[in-house]
Protein backbone atom coordinates (compact mmCIF):
# COMPACT_ATOMS: atom_id res chain seq x y z
CA UNK A 1 0.00 0.00 0.00
CA UNK A 2 1.42 3.20 -0.60
CA UNK A 3 1.03 6.07 1.26
CA UNK A 4 0.49 9.66 0.52
CA UNK A 5 3.83 10.70 1.44
CA UNK A 6 5.43 8.15 -1.34
CA UNK A 7 2.65 9.46 -3.50
CA UNK A 8 3.84 12.95 -2.91
CA UNK A 9 7.24 12.37 -3.71
CA UNK A 10 6.18 10.37 -6.80
CA UNK A 11 4.70 13.49 -8.23
CA UNK A 12 7.36 15.85 -6.86
CA UNK A 13 9.95 13.66 -8.64
CA UNK A 14 7.40 13.70 -12.08
CA UNK A 15 6.95 17.29 -11.82
CA UNK A 16 10.45 18.05 -11.48
CA UNK A 17 11.37 15.76 -14.45
CA UNK A 18 8.48 17.37 -16.61
CA UNK A 19 10.00 20.52 -15.87
CA UNK A 20 13.65 19.29 -16.24
CA UNK A 21 12.52 18.06 -19.51
CA UNK A 22 10.73 21.09 -20.77
CA UNK A 23 13.47 23.42 -20.18
CA UNK A 24 16.08 21.17 -22.52
CA UNK A 25 13.72 20.76 -24.98
CA UNK A 26 12.91 24.68 -25.25
CA UNK A 27 16.93 25.20 -24.58
CA UNK A 28 17.87 22.81 -27.41
CA UNK A 29 15.33 24.20 -29.22
CA UNK A 30 16.46 28.20 -28.92
CA UNK A 31 19.81 27.06 -29.78
CA UNK A 32 18.56 25.32 -32.79
CA UNK A 33 16.83 28.61 -33.70
CA UNK A 34 19.89 30.23 -32.48
CA UNK A 35 22.67 27.98 -35.35
CA UNK A 36 19.65 28.49 -38.26
CA UNK A 37 19.65 32.32 -38.15
CA UNK A 38 23.89 32.20 -37.79
CA UNK A 39 23.65 29.92 -40.79
CA UNK A 40 21.64 32.76 -42.56
CA UNK A 41 24.87 35.08 -42.75
CA UNK A 42 24.66 35.88 -46.26
CA UNK A 43 28.01 37.24 -47.81
CA UNK A 44 29.06 41.15 -47.25
CA UNK A 45 26.70 41.23 -43.99
CA UNK A 46 27.85 41.78 -41.20
CA UNK A 47 26.44 41.35 -37.39
CA UNK A 48 25.32 44.23 -35.60
CA UNK A 49 23.55 44.75 -31.81
CA UNK A 50 21.64 47.34 -30.38
CA UNK A 51 19.68 48.21 -27.54
CA UNK A 52 15.82 48.08 -27.66
CA UNK A 53 13.85 51.86 -26.39
CA UNK A 54 11.08 51.90 -24.57
CA UNK A 55 10.88 48.28 -22.75
CA UNK A 56 9.65 49.50 -19.71
CA UNK A 57 7.09 51.40 -21.41
CA UNK A 58 5.98 49.29 -24.17
CA UNK A 59 5.88 45.58 -23.05
CA UNK A 60 4.40 44.21 -19.79
CA UNK A 61 7.01 42.27 -17.49
CA UNK A 62 5.39 38.77 -17.79
CA UNK A 63 6.39 39.05 -21.41
CA UNK A 64 9.73 40.10 -20.66
CA UNK A 65 9.68 37.51 -18.41
CA UNK A 66 9.18 34.59 -21.27
CA UNK A 67 12.28 35.83 -23.35
CA UNK A 68 15.50 34.52 -23.04
CA UNK A 69 19.18 34.93 -24.90
CA UNK A 70 18.85 34.02 -28.36
CA UNK A 71 14.81 33.98 -28.79
CA UNK A 72 13.55 35.04 -32.33
CA UNK A 73 12.36 38.30 -32.14
CA UNK A 74 11.60 40.48 -35.40
CA UNK A 75 12.14 44.49 -36.79
CA UNK A 76 8.66 45.69 -38.01
CA UNK A 77 8.48 49.32 -40.08
CA UNK A 78 5.66 50.71 -38.37
CA UNK A 79 3.49 54.00 -39.14
CA UNK A 80 4.20 56.43 -36.52
CA UNK A 81 2.89 59.84 -35.86
CA UNK A 82 5.91 60.63 -33.65
CA UNK A 83 9.01 59.14 -35.71
CA UNK A 84 8.68 58.66 -40.07
CA UNK A 85 10.75 55.99 -39.38
CA UNK A 86 9.79 54.06 -36.35
CA UNK A 87 10.72 50.54 -36.19
CA UNK A 88 9.28 48.37 -33.50
CA UNK A 89 10.62 45.18 -32.40
CA UNK A 90 8.38 42.40 -31.50
CA UNK A 91 8.20 39.04 -30.47
CA UNK A 92 6.97 35.98 -33.12
CA UNK A 93 3.35 36.12 -31.79
CA UNK A 94 3.55 39.86 -32.69
CA UNK A 95 3.82 41.43 -29.02
CA UNK A 96 5.65 44.87 -29.07
CA UNK A 97 8.86 44.53 -26.92
CA UNK A 98 9.52 48.46 -27.82
CA UNK A 99 11.34 50.34 -30.31
CA UNK A 100 14.81 50.72 -32.76
CA UNK A 101 16.07 54.11 -30.76
CA UNK A 102 16.16 57.57 -33.66
CA UNK A 103 19.30 57.93 -34.16
CA UNK A 104 19.90 53.93 -35.93
CA UNK A 105 16.25 54.03 -37.42
CA UNK A 106 17.21 57.03 -39.36
CA UNK A 107 19.35 54.70 -41.32
CA UNK A 108 17.58 51.80 -40.92
CA UNK A 109 14.04 52.66 -42.37
CA UNK A 110 14.76 53.07 -45.88
CA UNK A 111 16.80 49.19 -46.17
CA UNK A 112 13.46 47.98 -44.20
CA UNK A 113 11.43 49.97 -46.91
CA UNK A 114 13.58 48.01 -49.81
CA UNK A 115 13.07 44.89 -48.00
CA UNK A 116 9.24 45.00 -47.32
CA UNK A 117 9.76 42.12 -45.24
CA UNK A 118 9.93 42.04 -41.18
CA UNK A 119 13.67 41.47 -40.50
CA UNK A 120 14.81 38.54 -38.38
CA UNK A 121 17.30 39.25 -35.17
CA UNK A 122 17.74 37.15 -31.74
CA UNK A 123 18.32 38.56 -28.19
CA UNK A 124 21.68 39.43 -26.83
CA UNK A 125 21.21 41.10 -23.52
CA UNK A 126 18.48 41.20 -20.73
CA UNK A 127 19.41 43.86 -18.03
CA UNK A 128 17.51 42.93 -14.67
CA UNK A 129 17.49 44.66 -11.17
CA UNK A 130 17.82 42.89 -8.14
CA UNK A 131 14.05 42.27 -8.14
CA UNK A 132 14.57 40.37 -11.57
CA UNK A 133 12.13 42.89 -13.14
CA UNK A 134 14.02 43.12 -16.66
CA UNK A 135 15.23 47.16 -17.46
CA UNK A 136 16.72 46.44 -20.90
CA UNK A 137 17.46 44.52 -23.54
CA UNK A 138 19.77 44.42 -26.88
CA UNK A 139 18.78 42.36 -29.76
CA UNK A 140 21.79 41.02 -32.65
CA UNK A 141 21.46 40.96 -36.35
CA UNK A 142 23.02 41.21 -39.77
CA UNK A 143 23.17 44.17 -41.65
CA UNK A 144 25.05 44.62 -45.04
CA UNK A 145 28.97 45.84 -44.39
CA UNK A 146 27.99 49.34 -45.37
CA UNK A 147 25.05 50.01 -43.73
CA UNK A 148 26.75 48.52 -40.47
CA UNK A 149 29.34 50.86 -40.90
CA UNK A 150 27.41 53.96 -41.51
CA UNK A 151 25.45 53.23 -37.77
CA UNK A 152 28.42 52.43 -36.40
CA UNK A 153 29.75 56.26 -37.21
CA UNK A 154 26.96 57.57 -35.97
CA UNK A 155 26.42 55.69 -32.64
CA UNK A 156 29.57 54.89 -31.60
CA UNK A 157 31.70 57.11 -29.06
CA UNK A 158 34.41 56.52 -27.16
CA UNK A 159 36.65 58.41 -25.47
CA UNK A 160 40.28 57.23 -23.47
CA UNK A 161 43.24 58.25 -21.35
CA UNK A 162 46.69 57.26 -21.30
CA UNK A 163 48.98 57.57 -18.27
CA UNK A 164 52.46 56.23 -17.26
CA UNK A 165 53.44 56.27 -14.20
CA UNK A 166 56.67 56.85 -12.37
CA UNK A 167 57.16 53.36 -11.93
CA UNK A 168 56.86 52.39 -15.70
CA UNK A 169 53.26 51.31 -15.60
CA UNK A 170 50.81 52.35 -18.19
CA UNK A 171 47.19 52.47 -17.38
CA UNK A 172 45.02 52.84 -20.75
CA UNK A 173 41.47 54.39 -19.17
CA UNK A 174 38.68 53.91 -21.84
CA UNK A 175 35.03 54.84 -21.61
CA UNK A 176 33.16 52.42 -24.46
CA UNK A 177 30.85 49.61 -24.13
CA UNK A 178 32.53 46.18 -23.27
CA UNK A 179 32.28 44.44 -26.57
CA UNK A 180 34.51 47.45 -27.82
CA UNK A 181 37.19 46.47 -24.49
CA UNK A 182 37.05 43.29 -25.50
CA UNK A 183 37.92 44.04 -28.74
CA UNK A 184 41.01 46.57 -27.39
CA UNK A 185 42.02 43.73 -25.19
CA UNK A 186 42.15 41.27 -27.84
CA UNK A 187 44.06 43.33 -30.85
CA UNK A 188 46.90 44.34 -27.38
CA UNK A 189 47.44 40.89 -26.69
CA UNK A 190 47.30 39.76 -30.76
CA UNK A 191 50.32 42.27 -31.64
CA UNK A 192 52.46 41.33 -28.34
CA UNK A 193 52.19 43.94 -26.26
CA UNK A 194 52.26 43.36 -22.74
CA UNK A 195 48.83 43.20 -21.71
CA UNK A 196 48.37 42.26 -17.53
CA UNK A 197 44.22 42.90 -17.20
CA UNK A 198 41.66 44.89 -17.34
CA UNK A 199 38.74 45.83 -15.23
CA UNK A 200 36.41 48.38 -14.18
CA UNK A 201 37.75 51.97 -13.06
CA UNK A 202 36.97 52.12 -9.97
CA UNK A 203 39.33 55.55 -9.58
CA UNK A 204 39.44 58.85 -11.21
CA UNK A 205 42.15 59.27 -13.47
CA UNK A 206 44.89 61.50 -13.45
CA UNK A 207 43.16 63.88 -15.64
CA UNK A 208 40.13 63.91 -13.46
CA UNK A 209 37.61 62.29 -14.95
CA UNK A 210 36.22 58.67 -13.66
CA UNK A 211 36.41 56.80 -16.90
CA UNK A 212 34.44 53.12 -17.30
CA UNK A 213 37.36 50.97 -17.95
CA UNK A 214 40.85 50.82 -17.31
CA UNK A 215 43.35 48.19 -18.99
CA UNK A 216 47.05 47.66 -17.61
CA UNK A 217 49.94 47.56 -19.40
CA UNK A 218 53.31 46.28 -18.10
CA UNK A 219 56.01 49.02 -19.37
CA UNK A 220 56.62 52.93 -20.54
CA UNK A 221 54.33 52.56 -23.85
CA UNK A 222 53.85 55.29 -26.56
CA UNK A 223 51.04 57.17 -26.07
CA UNK A 224 50.88 57.64 -29.95
CA UNK A 225 51.08 53.69 -30.70
CA UNK A 226 48.13 53.07 -28.20
CA UNK A 227 46.29 56.03 -29.53
CA UNK A 228 46.83 54.55 -32.98
CA UNK A 229 45.53 50.90 -31.92
CA UNK A 230 42.43 52.61 -29.97
CA UNK A 231 41.35 54.60 -33.35
CA UNK A 232 42.38 50.99 -36.05
CA UNK A 233 39.52 48.67 -33.50
CA UNK A 234 37.37 51.27 -32.80
CA UNK A 235 37.47 54.24 -34.86
CA UNK A 236 37.73 57.99 -34.64
CA UNK A 237 37.34 59.45 -31.04
CA UNK A 238 35.34 61.97 -30.11
CA UNK A 239 36.35 64.57 -27.69
CA UNK A 240 34.99 65.05 -24.78
CA UNK A 241 32.13 66.89 -25.24
CA UNK A 242 31.04 65.93 -28.43
CA UNK A 243 30.91 62.53 -27.06
CA UNK A 244 28.89 64.00 -24.17
CA UNK A 245 26.67 65.64 -26.11
CA UNK A 246 26.12 62.13 -28.36
CA UNK A 247 25.58 60.38 -25.37
CA UNK A 248 22.73 63.22 -23.92
CA UNK A 249 20.95 62.88 -27.13
CA UNK A 250 21.18 58.85 -27.32
CA UNK A 251 19.66 58.47 -24.03
CA UNK A 252 16.82 60.62 -24.74
CA UNK A 253 16.28 58.56 -27.69
CA UNK A 254 16.30 55.24 -26.07
CA UNK A 255 13.21 56.80 -23.46
CA UNK A 256 11.71 58.72 -26.06
CA UNK A 257 8.20 58.65 -24.61
CA UNK A 258 9.25 58.82 -20.85
CA UNK A 259 11.31 61.58 -21.20
CA UNK A 260 9.45 63.94 -23.99
CA UNK A 261 8.52 66.70 -21.09
CA UNK A 262 11.97 66.87 -19.64
CA UNK A 263 13.75 67.89 -23.32
CA UNK A 264 12.84 71.57 -22.32
CA UNK A 265 14.27 71.25 -18.95
CA UNK A 266 17.58 69.85 -20.42
CA UNK A 267 18.15 72.23 -22.82
CA UNK A 268 18.67 74.96 -20.45
CA UNK A 269 20.14 73.35 -18.29
CA UNK A 270 23.06 72.05 -21.02
CA UNK A 271 23.08 76.08 -21.71
CA UNK A 272 23.64 77.26 -18.32
CA UNK A 273 26.48 74.14 -18.43
CA UNK A 274 27.77 75.49 -21.80
CA UNK A 275 28.03 78.91 -19.71
CA UNK A 276 30.04 77.22 -17.03
CA UNK A 277 31.53 75.31 -19.40
CA UNK A 278 33.73 78.63 -20.95
CA UNK A 279 35.62 79.34 -17.71
CA UNK A 280 38.64 77.44 -17.92
CA UNK A 281 39.06 75.46 -15.03
CA UNK A 282 42.92 74.12 -13.71
CA UNK A 283 42.50 69.98 -13.49
CA UNK A 284 44.57 68.65 -10.51
CA UNK A 285 47.57 66.10 -12.18
CA UNK A 286 47.31 63.24 -10.53
CA UNK A 287 50.10 59.92 -10.73
CA UNK A 288 48.55 56.68 -10.45
CA UNK A 289 52.13 56.14 -9.29
CA UNK A 290 51.79 58.83 -6.15
CA UNK A 291 48.65 57.06 -4.80
CA UNK A 292 50.32 53.69 -4.89
CA UNK A 293 53.33 54.79 -2.95
CA UNK A 294 51.24 56.96 -0.37
CA UNK A 295 49.08 53.85 0.22
CA UNK A 296 52.77 51.62 0.63
CA UNK A 297 53.99 54.34 2.54
CA UNK A 298 50.46 54.50 5.14
CA UNK A 299 50.81 50.62 5.78
CA UNK A 300 54.40 50.50 5.86
CA UNK A 301 54.32 53.21 8.84
CA UNK A 302 50.70 51.05 10.43
CA UNK A 303 51.38 47.92 9.62
CA UNK A 304 55.20 47.04 9.47
CA UNK A 305 55.40 43.50 9.55
CA UNK A 306 53.68 43.20 6.06
CA UNK A 307 55.98 42.91 2.67
CA UNK A 308 53.85 43.31 -0.35
CA UNK A 309 55.18 41.41 -3.43
CA UNK A 310 54.65 42.19 -6.90
CA UNK A 311 52.25 44.31 -8.16
CA UNK A 312 49.60 44.06 -4.90
CA UNK A 313 49.76 48.05 -4.91
CA UNK A 314 48.55 48.25 -7.89
CA UNK A 315 45.58 45.88 -7.21
CA UNK A 316 44.55 47.10 -3.99
CA UNK A 317 44.52 50.41 -6.03
CA UNK A 318 42.22 49.15 -8.63
CA UNK A 319 39.70 47.45 -6.75
CA UNK A 320 36.47 49.36 -5.70
CA UNK A 321 36.90 49.34 -1.89
CA UNK A 322 40.03 48.23 -0.06
CA UNK A 323 38.38 48.03 3.48
CA UNK A 324 38.17 44.62 3.50
CA UNK A 325 41.79 44.19 2.80
CA UNK A 326 43.13 46.75 5.07
CA UNK A 327 41.33 45.18 7.82
CA UNK A 328 42.01 41.51 6.99
CA UNK A 329 46.37 42.73 7.10
CA UNK A 330 45.42 44.41 10.33
CA UNK A 331 43.98 41.57 11.79
CA UNK A 332 46.93 39.40 10.16
CA UNK A 333 49.59 41.23 12.25
CA UNK A 334 47.72 41.63 15.33
CA UNK A 335 45.65 38.26 15.84
CA UNK A 336 46.60 35.80 13.26
CA UNK A 337 45.14 33.21 14.32
CA UNK A 338 41.79 34.32 13.69
CA UNK A 339 42.44 34.95 9.76
CA UNK A 340 41.65 31.73 8.06
CA UNK A 341 42.50 30.59 4.51
CA UNK A 342 43.06 27.44 2.06
CA UNK A 343 45.92 26.04 1.63
CA UNK A 344 47.29 26.80 -1.81
CA UNK A 345 47.77 23.28 -3.62
CA UNK A 346 51.80 22.93 -4.49
CA UNK A 347 52.99 26.31 -2.94
CA UNK A 348 53.35 25.81 0.89
CA UNK A 349 53.07 27.66 3.01
CA UNK A 350 51.04 29.83 1.42
CA UNK A 351 47.53 30.08 1.97
CA UNK A 352 44.82 31.86 0.27
CA UNK A 353 41.77 33.87 0.77
CA UNK A 354 38.70 35.69 -1.07
CA UNK A 355 37.48 39.12 -1.30
CA UNK A 356 35.09 41.32 -3.44
CA UNK A 357 36.71 43.74 -6.14
CA UNK A 358 33.40 45.45 -5.97
CA UNK A 359 31.59 42.77 -8.91
CA UNK A 360 32.01 39.18 -7.22
CA UNK A 361 34.64 37.45 -5.29
CA UNK A 362 36.92 37.34 -7.87
CA UNK A 363 40.10 39.16 -5.72
CA UNK A 364 42.73 36.71 -3.94
CA UNK A 365 44.64 37.52 -1.06
CA UNK A 366 48.02 35.07 -0.69
CA UNK A 367 50.17 35.04 2.27
CA UNK A 368 52.40 33.51 4.38
CA UNK A 369 54.66 34.00 7.36
CA UNK A 370 58.39 34.09 7.23
CA UNK A 371 61.37 35.46 9.91
CA UNK A 372 58.33 37.48 11.44
CA UNK A 373 57.26 39.14 8.31
CA UNK A 374 53.79 38.17 6.57
CA UNK A 375 54.32 37.98 2.91
CA UNK A 376 51.55 38.68 1.17
CA UNK A 377 50.21 39.01 -2.94
CA UNK A 378 47.22 40.56 -3.79
CA UNK A 379 45.75 39.17 -7.49
CA UNK A 380 43.04 38.58 -9.08
CA UNK A 381 41.29 35.53 -9.88
CA UNK A 382 41.85 35.17 -13.44
CA UNK A 383 46.08 35.42 -12.92
CA UNK A 384 45.61 32.32 -10.30
CA UNK A 385 47.74 29.89 -12.55
CA UNK A 386 50.47 32.49 -12.99
CA UNK A 387 50.37 33.49 -9.43
CA UNK A 388 50.79 29.88 -7.85
CA UNK A 389 53.54 29.44 -10.09
CA UNK A 390 54.73 32.71 -9.12
CA UNK A 391 54.37 31.54 -5.22
CA UNK A 392 56.17 28.36 -5.69
CA UNK A 393 59.05 30.43 -6.24
CA UNK A 394 58.63 32.34 -3.67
Amino acid sequence: MVNNRTKSLVNYIATTLQQITGLFFADAKRHEQLESYLALKPEGFKPIRIPIAGVQHHCPQWVLHSLSLNHNVWLHREINDFDVNAIAIKTDDGRKLGYVGRVISRNLASYLDKEKNPLQAVVTQLTRDVSGEVLGMAVGFYLPDPLVREIQGETRNWTSYCDVDADGVTYLFLDSDEAELEQVNEVLRHNGLPWRRSGLAYRVAPDGRQYRWYIRLDGDLSKSVLQNILEDTLGPSRNYAESSQVINEWMIEQFDEENRDLRGQLKTLQDKIHEIDRTPKPVPKQRGGSQRRELGNTIKVLLPAIHFLRDSLDVITEIESVEPILRDLGILCSAPAEIKGERVEGASPWKERRFSTGQKHDGRFYFKNQDSTWVVLISYKDCQKQDIAYLKKN
